[in-house]
C-alpha cells in the first residue's frame, strides 16, 4: 500500500503505524498509514477484517477518526492486483481531506507523557518482556 501511495499514486512519504491521538491524549487508532498534511490515513483490510467483532472495531474506529476530522480509504486483496483501484481510493480520500494546519485539528501524533511508542523495531526492542506481552499482544511473532 504505501508503495502504490509514493510511485503509482505519487504523493509525498506517509508515515506508517503511527498512533493517532485526540486533544485530550486519548488513543485513537494507529492506522497503516497517514498523511499528515491532508488529515488521510488508510488501512489494508484483510479477511480477518470482513467479519464478526473485528469488523465492528474497525468501523467504530473510522467514525472516531472521521469525528476528529480525518479521512480515510481502505486497500483490499484485490486492490495490490489492480494498483489504479487504490490510486482511485487514495486520491479521492485525499480530495475530501481537511488539510487542516495543526494547530487546528482535533487530533495530534504527539504523544503524551505515558504513551510507550512501539511504531519502530528499534523502539520495540528496547521494550521490558512485560512491555511487549502487554503492548504487542496482537502482532504475530
Amino acid at each position: 500500500m504505501r508503495l502504490v501511495w509514493r510511485f503509482d499514486a505519487g504523493f509525498p512519504p506517509p508515515l506508517s503505524n503511527r498512533p493517532i491521538f485526540d486533544r485530550a491524549g486519548n488513543h485513537i487508532a494507529t492506522p497503516d498509514l497517514l498523511d499528515v498534511e491532508s488529515g488521510t490515513y488508510g488501512e489494508y483490510d484483510g479477511s480477518v477484517h470482513l467479519a464478526g467483532r473485528q469488523r465492528s472495531r474497525d468501523l467504530v474506529r473510522a467514525n472516531d477518526l472521521s469525528n476528529l476530522g480525518l479521512e480515510g480509504f481502505i486497500v483490499v486483496a484485490d486492490d495490490i492486483w489492480h494498483p489504479q483501484q487504490a490510486v482511485r481510493k487514495m486520491t479521492d480520500a485525499r480530495r475530501r481531506a481537511s488539510w487542516e494546519p495543526e494547530g487546528v485539528r482535533k487530533w495530534t501524533i504527539e504523544p503524551p507523557p505515558w504513551w510507550t511508542p512501539t511504531h519502530s523495531v528499534e523502539l520495540r526492542r528496547q521494550l521490558t518482556a512485560h512491555q511487549r506481552a502487554r503492548f504487542l499482544r496482537g502482532r504475530a511473532s
